[in-house]
C-alpha cells in the first residue's frame, strides 16, 4: 500500500532541486481541462440568468445561500463592460451572462489546479494523483457547471484553496497562525458565495488531523475554525446591515427566502442524484421515477430499466464501494475513510431532506472524495485499481459524448425550430409550457447567446414547478400572469402539450411525482379556454382568444 502522508519541507525542496515536478503535474492537467471545456457545451445553466436579472434588476441582489455572487458579478461586469460589449454585442442581458461564465470557467481551472496541487503534497503516485484529477474534470456536475454562471465552481475553488493551504503547511507550526488566517479566509469565501458548502467544513477543518493528531495540528484546527467562524460572521453582519435586518424574524425570513418554495426531498432522490453528479444518466432519472411511481401513461419495466440505466447506476456503486473498501485496507487508510465519512454524513444527510437529485448538490463531497479515490489508485489493490480505472473510462466517454457541442448545438436547433413562428412576440406576451424540464424553458434559460433568444420578447413561463409552493395555486397564477399580459396589449400563447389528452414518453412529465397535480388536471383546465391559431407546427403552441368567455374563466380563479 502506498503511503499517504504530507510531503515534508525538504522533501519538497529536495525534488525541486532535481526536477521541476511543477512542470509535470500542473500544465497537462490545464491542458486536459482546456481540452474539455472547448469540446463541450453544457445542456443545463441553472441558475444562471436569475443571477443575470438580479445583477441588472437589484431584485434579491443579497441572498443568504449566495450572499457574495450577485455582487461579484455586478462589480466585475462594470469593470469588464466594454469588453463585454465587444464580445456580445449591445445586450446587456448577454453581456452579464458572458461576466459570469467567465468567473466560472477561470474559477474551474483554478479548481482543477488546486485539486492537482492538494494531492501533489501528499505521497501519492503521480500517475494516480493525474487520474483522479481527470475524473474530476470530466464529472458530469463539474464540467457542465464549470461554463456555466452559477455559483457552485467558484464556491468549490475557495474550498479546496483553503485544503491546499491547510495541506500545504501542515508541518510548519511557525506559520500556523498565517495558515489559519488564509485557509479561514478561504473558507469563508467558500461559504459566502454558496453556503451549502457549510458541510464540507467538518471535514474541511479536521484534513491537519489525519495524519496525525498532536498538539501543533489541533493548535492549528482551532485556529482556522475561529479564523472561519470571524470571516463568516463578518461577511454575512455587513449584509445583515445593509438590509436593515435586526431580528430572528426577519432573519429566518431571509434565510427561508433562500429556497425559492422548493419542497424535493427523499432518500430515492440521493440514490440516484449522487451518482448522477459523477455520470451522465441522460434522462435515466425520468425512467426510475416513472417506474418507481407506475406512471400509467408511460409505463417502464423493470426489463426497460436494467436495460437502459440500471447497469450505469450498478456500475457507480460498485465503483463507489471499491473507493471504501480501497480505504480499508490499511490503517492510514481507514483515517482517510473517517475525513470521508465525517464528509458524507452530513451531504447527503442534507440531500436527502433537500433537493438530493440535483447533481451540485454533492460538490462539498468532491475534495475528500478525489482524495480517496487517488490513494486507492496509489494502492497495490488491482482489482480495485481495475474497477476503479473501469468506471472513470465509461464516465469520461459518457459524459464527453452527452455534453458533446454537435450533440448539443443539434439540441438547440431542433427546440429554436419549435418556438421561431412565435417571433417577434411584444414585449407583454407569455409563453406557457408545461413544467420547468420543458425543453422551451430550458432553452431559454440556458442558451443565452442563441440568435433566438437575443432577439428580446421571449417570455417563457411554465404553468407548473414542481416540488415547490406554487403548486397549490398555480391556475391562480395562471389567470393572473394571463390577465396582466392582456391588460398590457400583449399575447398569451400556451404549449400544444397542455390539451394533450395524455403526455408523450419525450416530454419530461412523471404521473405522481407531485401528488398534488395530475395530468387531468391540466388537459380539464385549458380544454376550457377557446383558442385562435397555431404556431410551431404539431409540437407548437396555441394562441389563447382574447374572448369575454376567456376572461370570466380567468377571473374567476383570479381572486
Amino acid at each position: 500500500m502506498e503511503s499517504l502522508r504530507v510531503e515534508s519541507q525538504p522533501e519538497r525542496d529536495q525534488s525541486h532541486r532535481v526536477k521541476p515536478r511543477w512542470l509535470r503535474r500542473y500544465p497537462p492537467t490545464a491542458a486536459i481541462y482546456l481540452i474539455a471545456t472547448f469540446f463541450t457545451t453544457p445542456l443545463f445553466q441553472g441558475d444562471t440568468s436569475d443571477y443575470v436579472d438580479s445583477v441588472l434588476s437589484g431584485v434579491e441582489f443579497w441572498e443568504f445561500g449566495h450572499l457574495t455572487w450577485r455582487p461579484a458579478g455586478w462589480l466585475l461586469f462594470h469593470a469588464f463592460e466594454p469588453l463585454a460589449r465587444w464580445l456580445v454585442g449591445v445586450d446587456v442581458q448577454a453581456q452579464v451572462t458572458l461576466i459570469f461564465m467567465a468567473i466560472n470557467w477561470i474559477a474551474g481551472l483554478a479548481c482543477v489546479l488546486l485539486l492537482r496541487g492538494l494531492l501533489s503534497c501528499f505521497t501519492l503516485r503521480e500517475w494516480a494523483a493525474d487520474t483522479a484529477t481527470t475524473a474530476f474534470i470530466f464529472s458530469q456536475a463539474f464540467l457542465s457547471y464549470t461554463q456555466t454562471g452559477c455559483s457552485y465552481i467558484a464556491g468549490l475553488a475557495f474550498l479546496l484553496l483553503g485544503l491546499f493551504i491547510l495541506a500545504k503547511n501542515i508541518d510548519r507550526p511557525d506559520r500556523s497562525l498565517r495558515t489559519a488566517i488564509f485557509a479561514g479566509l478561504a473558507f469563508a469565501a467558500s461559504l459566502s458565495t454558496w453556503f451549502l458548502y457549510l458541510w464540507a467544513m467538518p471535514a474541511a477543518l479536521a484534513l491537519p488531523l489525519v495524519f496525525g493528531s498532536d498538539r501543533k495540528r489541533w493548535r492549528l484546527v482551532l485556529q482556522t475554525t475561529l479564523a472561519l467562524g470571524v470571516f463568516t460572521a463578518i461577511a454575512y453582519a455587513a449584509a445583515l446591515a445593509h438590509l436593515g435586518i435586526y431580528n430572528l424574524v426577519d432573519l429566518k425570513a431571509w434565510i427561508a427566502s433562500s429556497s425559492h418554495g422548493m419542497k424535493i426531498g427523499g432518500a430515492s432522490r440521493v440514490v440516484f442524484g449522487l451518482p448522477r453528479s459523477i455520470l451522465s444518466l441522460g434522462n435515466d432519472g425520468l425512467l426510475f421515477k416513472r417506474f418507481l411511481l407506475d406512471d400509467p401513461f408511460n409505463a417502464v419495466s423493470a426489463l426497460d430499466l436494467f436495460r437502459l440505466s440500471l447497469w450505469k447506476l450498478g456500475l457507480f456503486y460498485v465503483f463507489a464501494l471499491s473507493v471504501v473498501a480501497g480505504l480499508f485496507r490499511s490503517a492510514q487508510g481507514k483515517r482517510l475513510l473517517a475525513l470521508l465519512a465525517l464528509n458524507a454524513i452530513p451531504v447527503l444527510g442534507f440531500a436527502v431532506f433537500f433537493d438530493g437529485g440535483s447533481m451540485e448538490r454533492y460538490f462539498p463531497l468532491y475534495p475528500t472524495f478525489f482524495l480517496s479515490l487517488a490513494f486507492v489508485l496509489s494502492s497495490d489493490a488491482r482489482w480495485l485499481k481495475a474497477v476503479a480505472l473501469t468506471f472513470i473510462a465509461v464516465a469520461v466517454l459518457t459524459n464527453t459524448i452527452f455534453l458533446a457541442s454537435p450533440v448539443i448545438d443539434r439540441h438547440q436547433e431542433t427546440v429554436a425550430a419549435r418556438i421561431s413562428e412565435l417571433q417577434p412576440l411584444k414585449s407583454a406576451s407569455r409563453v406557457f409550457t408545461v413544467n420547468q424540464q420543458d425543453e422551451l424553458l430550458n432553452f431559454y434559460r440556458s442558451f443565452p447567446f442563441n440568435a433566438v433568444n437575443q432577439q428580446g420578447g421571449l417570455n417563457v413561463r411554465p404553468t407548473l414547478a414542481i416540488g415547490t409552493e406554487q403548486i397549490d395555486r398555480w391556475r391562480e397564477e395562471f389567470a393572473a400572469q394571463t390577465l396582466a399580459s392582456w391588460q398590457s396589449d400583449g399575447d398569451v400563447w400556451i404549449s400544444n402539450r397542455l390539451i394533450a389528452t395524455r403526455p408523450d414518453r419525450d416530454w419530461y412529465w412523471v404521473e405522481g411525482d407531485d401528488r398534488r397535480v395530475s395530468w387531468k388536471n391540466l388537459n380539464e383546465f385549458f380544454s376550457q379556454f377557446d383558442v385562435e391559431r397555431q404556431a410551431g407546427g404539431e409540437d407548437g403552441f396555441w394562441l389563447l382568444a382574447r374572448s369575454e368567455k376567456n376572461e370570466q374563466l380567468l377571473k374567476s380563479f383570479h381572486k
